[in-house]
This record gives structure tokens, sequence and C-alpha cells, in this order.
């Protein structure tokens, strides 16, 4: 209002308009969405809604179909301001489970990716903490019908870190 008044000489009254205008620091949301192909190799009709309200940004799912030949969808969003790894199933052809968190703890967890070796489903993916500035791959194993605990990817020539250590 001062700089108006100095360059002009008027008189001026400022009004805010943050929330209607935009918001630089919300990222576009990439919700996830699913197509169908026949037999045929010809694709069904487009979705008339995503298959996740959840958002997957800068970040790709990563699926796969483990022994029991259930599909796993697993990608990042960002819930409670915090970044975790999320999944859905679906049993062949009978479509998709609500969303469940892989991760739900401090820190950041992204980029998610999934393999199955034998009929061990890995989940593997990279988490920021945020206290000491540093990344890692943390992992999850799924036997049968159980998931381990969290653990954190070393190979044998990686240097253990004092965070690492600990857990």
């Amino acid at each position: 209002e001062t700089t108006v008044k100095r360059i002009s000489g008027w008189e001026s009254k400022t009004k805010e308009f943050v929330h209607n205008v935009f918001l630089s620091n919300r990222p576009e949301r990439l919700n996830i969405w699913a197509r169908q192909r026949d037999t045929t190799g010809t694709w069904l009709e487009e979705p008339t809604q995503p298959l996740s309200l959840n958002f997957a940004y800068e970040g790709r799912p990563a699926s796969v179909r483990d022994a029991d030949g259930m599909l796993w969808l697993f990608y990042h969003t960002l819930k409670n301001h915090q970044w975790s790894i999320w999944y859905k199933t679906s049993p062949d052809g009978q479509g998709w489970a609500p969303s469940q968190p892989l991760t739900n703890r401090g820190g950041i967890d992204k980029h998610p990716t999934a393999a199955l070796q034998n009929t061990t489903l890995w989940v593997f993916w990279d988490t920021y903490n945020e206290s000491e500035q540093k990344w890692r791959i943390d992992f999850r194993q799924k036997t049968a019908k159980t998931w381990s605990p969290i653990e954190t990817f070393i190979d044998g020539t990686t240097e253990v870190d004092a965070y690492t250590a600990r857990r």
C-alpha cells in the first residue's frame, strides 16, 4: 500500500487472494486409474472413477502378481503430512480391495518396487531420515500371509551408519 501511494499518490486497500488464485506448494494430484484389456487385446471402456483416490506424486506405482495369483499394486502417497507406502490387492478378476498402509512411521517412504522370488513377495522403497539427512533402502517380505518387520537393505559392502545400527 505504501509503494502504491508513493508512486501514484492515491490511497489504496490491498486484499490477499492466496486461497482464490493458486497454491504453488501443492502439486498436481496424480490419481491412480485402471483400465483392462480383454483376451483379444482390445481395451475395455474407460473407467468413470479412479482406482484409488490416493495419489502417486512423482513416482510410479509398482505391481506384481504373487504365487497365489493375487495382483498387488504398491505406491507412495501423502497422508496426514507423512509420505508412506500403500498397497491394493486384486484376486484374479474380483475387483480391487481398499488401500492399506505398508509403512506408517516417521520419515519419508517413497518409490516402491516389488518382486516375487519363489513364494516370497519382496517390496523395496527409498527412506529418508530427516534428522540425519540420509537416504537408504528399506524393505519388507511377505511369506504366506505374514509381512516381515521393516528392515534396511545392507549388501555387505555398505558402511552401516549409527541410525541403521540402532534399528
